[in-house]
């Protein structure tokens, strides 16, 4: 599923734009960006825009990412790499997929973990209660001195 925000409407992209040039000096980025109900960052980067290509520059719109076959072959070898050795950590893996040529963060490498499931733990389930019984007892335990 791809989602994105739709992008304001080109008129209202050239509205704010000649409002804040035509009263530069009296108002405010921000005080324009709040009459038309928009972020001074958005009205920025539409000053931006305009500042490069004039008003036909603000016809750009967002396009919505989609994931090219460079990403699924990212995530293919990094889930291949932890499937074949579990014990495998963040860095390590960087730099064994570095070595194959793939330039990968560690963040975008956890979150593929995450994701299918490789990354040792979910949020919330790591309880003591539940690793006890999976713990071996101890020799003075077994012979009852604890």
């Amino acid at each position: 599923m791809v989602s994105y925000k739709m992008p304001y409407p080109t008129k209202l992209r050239q509205r704010a734009v000649n409002t804040y040039l035509t009263e530069k000096g009296s108002r405010t980025i921000e005080e324009v960006a709040g009459h038309f109900n928009i972020s001074s960052r958005t009205l920025r980067r539409w000053l931006g825009w305009f500042r490069e290509g004039g008003e036909g520059n603000l016809e750009r719109a967002r396009r919505p990412h989609t994931k090219s076959e460079f990403d699924f072959e990212v995530e293919k070898k990094v889930v291949q790499l932890k499937e074949k050795n579990p014990w495998l950590t963040l860095l390590r893996t960087q730099k064994i997929l570095k070595r194959m040529g793939l330039e990968v963060s560690t963040r975008r490498i956890w979150s593929i973990w995450r994701r299918f499931g490789l990354s040792g733990f979910i949020k919330g389930e790591l309880f003591l209660e539940n690793y006890v019984n999976n713990i071996a007892p101890s020799k003075e335990t077994l012979l009852g001195l604890k």
